[in-house]
């Protein structure tokens, strides 16, 4: 009896010794297997940490390359910006200088012949409206365009012997029709149609001045005929305008 029931106990001993290595060795087989896993993921975690490692390096360069762009292209527009100021600046200059040119011609507009003024009215009436509003700075191409043209036309003008006829007063105030001859912008002698008054003119602040003496009559009627070739080219002695005086100090 005793015999049987030691039996009976070995054999529930090697049982539960047997369900033992049996869960030693599932256990076993689940830690293998979960090395196995954590190897692999290990391996591809740092797979990809390396990927973001290089991603990040590429990123750091693409970085540091936009920023050295943006600092160049900061520094060309700081320098754009600079010549800008700069050329605005002189463009102001030129304009004040062109203002200053402008005002010089109109003064210069009262002084030159009718007949010159007459040819140069459009111009002169374009630069007069300068006068009522300052132009803009698009505009001063133009504006020097136009006073070039003044320009040209009164030292071509200034250059030469013109013969015109024109309608002037006399000491009395009596107007009537005169041949006129102006020799540039310097002096003028003025011939009546009957030849019965002779004159001489200089340029003055508001227009031509004159002055008229009979006994200039010959001399300026010979030299009317010289310059139409009516007559051979010879030396004539034509009354002058006096000296201006020069200022004292």
């Amino acid at each position: 009896m005793l015999l049987l029931l030691a039996d009976v106990v070995v054999a529930e001993a090697l049982r539960a010794l047997e369900s033992q290595v049996l869960r030693l060795a599932d256990l076993q087989r689940a830690e293998w297997s979960a090395r196995q896993d954590w190897q692999s993921q290990r391996q591809l975690l740092q797979d990809q940490l390396a990927m973001l490692h290089k991603h990040g390096a590429m990123l750091d360069a693409a970085l540091a390359e936009q920023r050295q762009e943006s600092a160049e292209i900061a520094a060309g527009n700081a320098a754009v910006a600079t010549e800008l100021a700069a050329l605005l600046a002189r463009l102001g200059e030129l304009r004040t200088a062109l203002l200053a040119q402008n005002d010089a011609l109109l003064v210069l507009q009262r002084r030159l012949p009718p007949v010159l003024q007459r040819q140069l009215q459009d111009v002169f009436t374009r630069l007069g409206r300068l006068t009522e509003k300052e132009p803009d700075l698009a505009a001063l191409p133009g504006i020097l365009q136009a006073q070039l043209s003044v320009l040209t036309e009164v030292e071509q003008y200034d250059h030469g012997i013109h013969l015109a006829k024109e309608v002037l007063p006399d000491d009395g105030g009596q107007r009537c029709e005169y041949d006129v001859m102006y020799f540039g912008l310097a002096v003028a002698y003025a011939l009546s149609a009957n030849g019965a008054r002779a004159g001489m003119g200089v340029p003055g602040a508001d227009g031509w001045e004159w002055r008229w003496r009979d006994e200039w009559i010959p001399v300026i009627a010979q030299a009317m005929a010289v310059a139409r070739k009516e007559q051979p080219a010879q030396l004539l002695r034509l009354p002058l305008p006096p000296i201006a005086a020069e200022p004292q100090p």
